[in-house]
């Protein structure tokens, strides 16, 4: 079984490299890596044609564009999301991600994140739920971090990301998972190490924004108090976010 892992790239040639190392050094798995370049000015496609890696051009694409032309120009039987400043926590985390699939009749799997600086240093851990429930996911919006999701690829012939959205349309698009009630699997396990640094878009006052504009999409604006404790709730689960939180003000 082929598993294909979309990395969009905008001039990232400072965090390109570790990416790149990150998904070759996965073992007991055919992988695929498409990276996609959205008009990159500094070093990044000079690394990408040093490391002869698989890159698309894609010139000014949003984030979300850049993944759909990803998964089009993929071929693995299951896809995965990269950010370019991410990468995964061990060499085994996509043999596992594999084998769940080989061994389940589902359609997508996902676990928990670990958010460290760029120094790798642990900040928190995000631990996701193991059941769904889509009228709490929809509320929270926020469910899983989309570098720990995969989806088996014919989930993507009924949609992909919408490109309506700019920082939160990998929220919507697992929404839309859920809401299809598809069989699916939680892995009890820290996939991907997410990097926190200070151009974070997904921290973005922007970002934030589109947020509660989802929010509104799915639910009544009333209700929005219940999307802060829901949050909360799910932080709760380490409170050394709370304190990141803290200092980082």
């Amino acid at each position: 079984m082929k598993l294909s892992i979309i990395t969009p790239v905008l001039n990232g040639e400072s965090f390109i490299n570790n990416c790149i190392e990150s998904v070759r050094s996965q073992s007991g798995i055919e992988v695929e890596h498409v990276i996609v370049d959205g008009g990159s000015t500094d070093k990044t496609i000079k690394i990408l044609n040093e490391k002869e890696c698989f890159y698309i051009d894609a010139p000014n694409s949003s984030i979300y564009e850049a993944i759909n032309a990803g998964i089009k120009a993929s071929s693995g039987e299951i896809i995965g999301f990269l950010n370019v400043d991410d990468h995964y926590a061990s060499s085994y985390s996509l043999g596992l991600i594999c084998q769940e699939f080989l061994n389940n009749d589902i359609y997508f799997c996902y676990g928990n994140c670990n958010f460290i600086n760029e120094n790798g240093t642990l900040l928190y851990k995000l631990i996701s739920d193991e059941k769904l429930f889509y009228n709490i996911c929809k509320l929270r919006i926020f469910n899983v971090s989309h570098p720990c999701f995969f989806v088996k690829r014919s989930v993507f012939k009924d949609y992909l990301f919408d490109t309506n959205y700019r920082y939160v349309s990998d929220c919507d698009f697992f929404l839309k998972l859920v809401k299809s009630k598809q069989k699916y699997k939680y892995l009890n396990m820290f996939i991907v190490n997410f990097v926190i640094h200070n151009t974070n878009q997904s921290s973005s006052l922007a970002a934030k924004v589109e947020s509660k504009e989802l929010f509104y999409k799915y639910n009544p604006k009333l209700l929005y108090f219940i999307n802060r404790i829901l949050l909360t709730l799910l932080y709760c689960r380490d409170l050394r976010y709370f304190i990141f939180r803290l200092f980082k003000k």
